[in-house]
């Protein structure tokens, strides 16, 4: 794999989005490689000619830890038998076994909650995580995750809040000082909310709804198709069927610039396992509402890590230079994986960057005036919830200066 490997099917007569960008090194072109999927025919090979050129290993654990796919890469590396000097391949070997317990872990908590839901009658399925380990790459082995991720109608927020509390979680929100109906109004307005369970230690998002605003996805949630991951025989848990599982891993990823790597080789570990063809899943997405999110998922996909890009997306993506500019900046973001390792807070230009981006993911104007007043109408800080609803748009453009100035520390 080398730098010109990156967008081969852009036409002379149209931008490529990686013009200008500086070429990817050694680690980074074996870092791809190995988050190529388990299965693709190419991927041994691909693994051993990247290899083959000089490796700097600690760069290459820089990488794996930044974009979390040490289980990747350990196995793609054992599958193509590459070995790295003794002292790396300890450090890849210990942390993609914290990788793999951690994972499982996960897996043994979504069996009991999930368990517990159905005991109180509360529907509920999960994304990404554990579930997707097993469906897109076929075992907890490889794959790395740091919580769990669950949906639920928003009509049940209130009873799945006393459920998960009687389960041991606490609201990550305000250092818990929030009365009842001041978090029930938090939450039934966020996209998603962090609950952690100290005692074993895991970390808990409840979603409401799949992404930012109305109109994004709008089709998947959990009226969805649904099919069953068993960790444990006969305790299986529900996660979105292939299709619209696809279509949200795209608007996941994309909302995040594709910064991490392990989303889109999860993502690619999904295509390449489901029997749904490549354009099929593109255009139910689309029709979903996904936007212009599978489109840039699929190139990235393709390009990095060898999967089929139809000529139909190819030529969509010639011909609109908000697809070009949105793949432009995953592979910048990716790229800066490269100078920077775990943070407490990205770069505020990145995070400004990516708010702002997701109002070209849908075409038209009555996506992005939805996308506005969402942005404007939900709490943003603990001031917002002692307002009504109409005062909500001033005290929001007041509040996003106060932001910039403070910038407040995030993980993630």
């Amino acid at each position: 794999m080398n730098a010109a490997s990156l967008s081969p099917t852009q036409p002379a007569r149209r931008p490529d989005p990686a013009r200008g960008l500086r070429a990817l090194s050694a680690e980074e072109q074996l870092v791809l490689a190995c988050c190529r999927p388990i299965g693709q025919p190419g991927r041994p090979g691909a693994v051993r000619a990247a290899a083959a050129a000089p490796i700097d290993p600690d760069r290459l654990l820089d990488l794996a830890q930044v974009h979390r796919v040490e289980g990747l890469i350990e196995q793609a590396l054992r599958d193509a038998g590459v070995a790295l000097p003794d002292a790396a391949q300890a450090v890849l070997s210990a942390r993609a076994g914290q990788r793999r317990h951690q994972l499982m872990a996960l897996a043994v908590e979504e069996t009991r909650v999930a368990t517990a839901f159905a005991a109180a009658g509360i529907d509920c399925l999960f994304l990404k995580g554990a579930t997707l380990a097993v469906r897109a790459h076929g075992s907890l082995g490889a794959k790395s995750s740091k919580d769990i991720d669950m949906l639920i109608d928003p009509g049940d927020i209130d009873a799945a809040v006393r459920l998960l509390q009687t389960a041991g979680y606490r609201l990550c929100l305000f250092d818990g000082r929030l009365d009842e109906r001041t978090a029930g109004r938090w939450i039934a307005a966020k996209k998603e909310t962090s609950w952690v369970n100290d005692r074993r230690r895991i970390e808990l998002e409840l979603h409401v709804t799949l992404a930012d605003g109305p109109r994004l996805i709008p089709a998947i949630g959990m009226h969805s198709p649904r099919q069953p991951i068993a960790f444990v025989p006969g305790k299986p848990v529900e996660t979105l069927a292939d299709v619209e599982l696809f279509a949200y891993l795209c608007v996941h990823g994309t909302g995040h610039g594709w910064e991490r790597l392990k989303w889109l080789a999860d993502l690619a570990a999904l295509i390449e396992t489901t029997a749904i063809p490549v354009e099929n899943l593109h255009d139910q997405a689309v029709a979903m509402g996904a936007g212009r999110c599978p489109r840039v998922a699929l190139y990235l996909a393709a390009t990095l890590l060898g999967t089929d890009l139809p000529p139909t997306v190819r030529d969509a993506i010639r011909r609109d230079r908000l697809s070009r500019g949105l793949i432009r900046m995953a592979l910048t973001l990716i790229r800066a994986a490269a100078s920077r390792q775990e943070q407490l807070r990205r770069p505020m230009a990145t995070t400004w960057a990516l708010s702002l981006v997701k109002y070209g993911f849908v075409p038209g104007t009555r996506y992005r005036a939805a996308m506005l007043w969402h942005d404007l109408t939900q709490p943003h800080s603990r001031g917002h919830l002692a307002l009504p609803n109409w005062a909500m748009p001033a005290y929001t453009l007041a509040w996003i200066p106060a932001r910039i100035f403070s910038r407040p520390w995030r993980q993630h």
